[in-house]
């Protein structure tokens, strides 16, 4: 397996199929606010920020769109939204792959200015669990996870657009 990160543009028919590979990782959101809100949301950050790709074997396998805040004196690159799929034989098996952590370490030396990522999600989305897990069991390329409440992190304002249980997840790199 070759995985590679790139920047580039996520197309709209490759981004319905991730989204619906994603789908049993999104639900949380969906429950909270509806499939079609969701998606249009999605689809609508990947299109107007940047967005990485991630290719096993030349096949989209994920995308990412981003962006950079400063937290604490600090660079953070910040997933807006991830939305990761499947490889072309149906296996989500890339993202627990040591290949997945080594293109995440390459983070820090493509933006080779940032402290860590940080990223908003539901603690209890199967998506979250499974990123808090790699981080917790050593299986992922950062090197701690702090979690604080959206208001600590980006201010009341954001804050006003997320239910009470989303948490900033805070990785170091």
């Amino acid at each position: 397996m070759k995985l590679s990160i790139r920047h580039g543009i996520l197309d709209y028919v490759t981004f319905e199929r991730l989204f619906t590979e994603a789908w049993d990782y999104i639900s949380a959101e969906r429950q909270r606010l509806g499939a079609d809100v969701v998606k249009q949301s999605l689809w609508d950050t990947h299109e107007n920020n940047e967005t990485l790709i991630y290719e096993e074997n030349g096949y989209i396998v994920g995308a990412a769109s981003f962006s950079f805040f400063n937290y604490n004196g600090n660079k953070y690159f910040h997933y807006l939204v991830p939305t990761f799929g499947e490889n072309e034989e149906g296996s989500r098996a890339w993202f627990y792959s040591d290949e997945y952590n080594k293109s995440n370490e390459k983070l820090k030396s493509i933006f080779n200015d940032i402290e860590g990522v940080l990223m908003i999600g539901n603690p209890n989305s199967p998506a979250m669990i499974a990123i808090q897990n790699k981080v917790n069991n050593g299986t992922s390329a950062y090197i701690s996870l702090e979690t604080k409440t959206v208001s600590e992190v980006f201010g009341s304002e954001i804050a006003s657009s997320y239910t009470d249980e989303f948490r900033v997840f805070i990785m170091k790199v």
